[in-house]
């Protein structure tokens, strides 16, 4: 048996031998790219999810995998040619962001280094320009930037907040005014300290009460955690214009250009 196939070897010519090799390679190349294909989309899925959760960016692939919640990640970041990069923050002359990608790239055509500082859609690195885009033919890519949520957030804001107000407006409806707590006229405090809630968006859970007004944490604090402010503008009186006057007040993540975070409001007044 040994010597047959010994034979069959040396029956094999050259150029028979050099494609099975070639072949071969070919096939192991698929494999890679297909598999640093899967790893980026999956990535970008979890660091999609992140920004969800924190409203930013991991500093890195070990920072993101193990963050409690995204260990499932760690096999992805093993597959050779797996890079990411964050930045930041950049101006675009309106807003202050920052920005990360994650990119399989194919390590026999360039490298992370050579990756990054190239830019296919304006001038200056990742870490520099002010828009930015990689290879395509080089590697699998994807990038997320905070500005490009900007809109989202308040959108998402503004819509909490009319939810909350609508549940103020029910009061002046049944009582002909709005509630003053503990607030005089021209006050202003967190609804969270106002129904006596010490903590934070992280740990609130179940209702509250203010002033017979039911609210929840959603109505407390906004989707990425930041307190809502009740504004106890004017106490008024029934029948008289616009001295019954309250505003919801808060800040989204959204930071501009020149320092600061994009305040939102919802008000009410009769």
């Amino acid at each position: 048996m040994h010597l047959l196939m010994i034979m069959l070897a040396m029956m094999m010519t050259t150029p028979l031998i050099a494609r099975i090799a070639t072949e071969g390679t070919q096939l192991l190349r698929t494999h890679m790219a297909d598999a640093r294909r899967m790893s980026v989309t999956a990535l970008a899925n979890e660091i999609d999810r992140y920004r969800r959760r924190y409203n930013a960016y991991p500093a890195s692939l070990t920072a993101l995998v193990t963050t409690p919640g995204f260990e499932h990640a760690r096999a992805h970041i093993t597959i050779p040619g797996l890079n990411y990069a964050m930045a930041g923050p950049f101006s675009d002359g309106t807003w202050q962001y920052t920005r990360a990608a994650v990119a399989g790239i194919d390590v026999r055509r360039t490298d992370a280094a050579i990756f990054f500082t190239g830019n296919t859609c304006g001038s200056g690195s990742f870490s520099t320009a002010t828009d930015w885009c990689g290879a395509s033919d080089v590697a699998t890519w994807y990038r997320s930037e905070l500005r490009n949520f900007y809109i989202g957030y308040v959108s998402n804001g503004r819509k909490q907040l009319d939810t909350t107000l609508n549940k103020f407006i029910g009061t002046w409806n049944t009582n002909g005014k709005f509630p003053a707590g503990s607030l005089s006229v021209g006050g202003h405090a967190s609804l969270a300290s106002l129904v006596g809630f010490a903590g934070n968006a992280a740990n609130c859970s179940g209702m509250f009460n203010f002033s017979g007004i039911p609210l929840g944490c959603e109505d407390l604090y906004t989707p990425w955690g930041t307190p809502v402010v009740y504004n106890y503008i004017a106490g008024g009186q029934i029948g008289i214009p616009d001295t019954n006057y309250i505003a919801l007040l808060t800040v989204t993540p959204n930071v501009y250009a020149g320092g600061g975070f994009q305040p939102i409001a919802a008000e009410m007044h009769y």
